[in-house]
């Protein structure tokens, strides 16, 4: 009788939608509420325990005939592990250093309101979305910057193994960055080419394969050789030029075969010590072309000799026969 009269209270009870409990609630087995469960205990630890061989969730729904809209669930066949379905959202700030530990499944979206705002790259050390303006360390001086950090397990604030990548806030030329850091949070940020805008490269390129293009501008700082055309360079004479080719099979300045073959091509280099040869090449067939004229008027010159010669001897035949005439009448 004491029995069947709980029974109908607890009935009465959960048809007013409020159930009182000074201790705890146990159901064994499933329970139907319409209204809202409260827990208020003034010392010590408030639980709700869910207590099942196989696994337990909890169910959200926005009305009463979904089965669900999204659910929290611990599985024990899936490695003790919690699933959460539906959309996450943390509007304030999340620790999760024990992710390694325990893990964090999200089925469909994480979405994050709020980027961790840092002052200094070198100063990350956890796992975070994040951003920045004007930065200590970041891959350029100025600008804002979003970008994600990816720590080392054993990270903490004085040990910073991390990945790093940063994007630049511009829609018109992106760019981004990454980069990875020593246990000091240090590191030398990369940028990733792209197929748009002018691209700049801080440091050298290796390309094994073909390199097409419409223009190559090169930019240097080896001296133009202008100053082959003043008065006091030393040019070295063709007979010079000659001796050196037949003792080193190349032109003076310019590195031998087995050089460019194990060194490479310096290409504005050569392309320069070329234009050097050019121009002393110009001053020799400038000076050749000067000894040409030179040779011409010597020649033009005994031409109108050797023509004055012949008439003078041509005069002299011409008097010689006179003067026999002359004497052969007499």
């Amino acid at each position: 009788m004491r029995r069947i009269n709980f029974l109908l209270v607890l009935t009465m009870l959960c048809t007013l939608n409020t159930v009182y409990s000074q201790e705890y609630l146990k159901v064994n087995g499933s329970n139907h509420m319409t209204g809202s469960l409260e827990i208020n205990k003034e010392s010590g630890y408030s639980s709700i325990e869910l207590k099942s061989g196989v696994g337990a969730f909890i169910d959200f729904t926005s009305d009463h005939t979904s089965d669900f809209n999204g659910r929290i669930i611990w599985n024990y066949y899936n490695s003790n592990k919690f699933d959460i379905l539906g959309d996450v959202r943390f509007k304030n700030s999340v620790n999760l250093d024990y992710a390694s530990a325990n893990e964090f499944i999200v089925n469909t979206r994480f979405f994050l309101r709020k980027p961790e705002k840092v002052e200094d790259w070198n100063t990350n050390w956890g796992s975070s979305f994040v951003e920045s303006y004007n930065a200590k360390n970041a891959p350029e001086e100025s600008g804002w910057f979003w970008g994600l950090n990816m720590n080392h397990g054993s990270n903490n604030e004085s040990y910073r193994f991390n990945g790093q990548i940063a994007i630049k806030n511009s829609s018109t030329k992106p760019t981004m960055y990454f980069r990875s850091t020593t246990s000091d949070g240090t590191g030398v940020w990369a940028k990733v080419l792209t197929n748009r805008n002018n691209q700049y490269i801080d440091g050298g390129l290796t390309l094994n394969g073909k390199l097409l293009s419409k223009e190559v501008m090169v930019r240097t700082d080896i001296e133009v050789p202008d100053y082959v055309f003043k008065e006091d360079y030393a040019l070295m004479s063709l007979e010079e030029v000659e001796k050196y080719i037949k003792k080193h099979s190349h032109l003076p300045e310019v590195k031998s075969a087995s050089e460019i073959e194990e060194e490479g091509l310096h290409v504005a280099e050569m392309n320069l010590i070329l234009l050097k040869k050019i121009e002393e090449l110009t001053l020799h067939t400038i000076e050749q072309e000067k000894q040409i004229k030179d040779l011409t008027k010597a020649l033009d010159k005994d031409e109108k000799q050797d023509e004055i010669i012949i008439q003078q001897q041509k005069l002299i035949i011409q008097l010689l026969k006179k003067q026999e005439n002359y004497d052969y009448n007499e």
